[in-house]
């Protein structure tokens, strides 16, 4: 499953590719006569363990935009390298305000950006415009 964020007038909407439900909750709702604390717990750990690579990511993604936002050199460099289209060069700099993401710039279009950051193997693709570049917005982020 795939999850798009997009912003629309200042408001997060979700998109879901495919043609999966909003919630993944099996048909049949109820905990079995044999679960436990212990199943509580395992259910727990396992959720747990799937954010974490997650919210590295987006907290790796976050400082990286908020950089390109309020700071006059970064932005600067961010331009000349995305003047001469080197989202390798743009990449390894970026990846400065990324300690946790492996980081990669898919592209750069007339001050759109889009950038991934992989943690674990789990990749959150963060697009920001100037001009409504990300499919129609401002800002989008796909999960996967």
């Amino acid at each position: 499953m795939s999850t798009r964020l997009a912003t629309r007038n200042g408001i997060a909407c979700a998109v879901i590719a495919g043609s999966m439900l909003l919630s993944p909750v099996p048909a049949s709702a109820g905990a079995a006569a044999t679960d436990t604390p212990a199943s509580v717990a395992a259910a727990g750990k396992a959720g747990s363990a799937e954010i974490q690579p997650l919210l590295l990511a987006l907290n790796d993604a976050n400082a990286v935009m908020k950089r390109m936002q309020s700071d006059p050199a970064w932005q600067k460099t961010c331009l000349e390298l995305g003047l001469k289209n080197d989202r390798a060069g743009l990449s390894t700099f970026l990846k400065r305000a990324a300690p946790n993401s492996e980081v990669n710039v898919i592209a750069v279009d007339d001050f759109t950006i889009t950038i991934s950051f992989t943690v674990k193997g789990r990749k959150v693709t963060v697009c920001g415009s100037n001009e409504r570049g990300c499919s129609g917005n401002t800002a989008s982020i796909g999960i996967t």
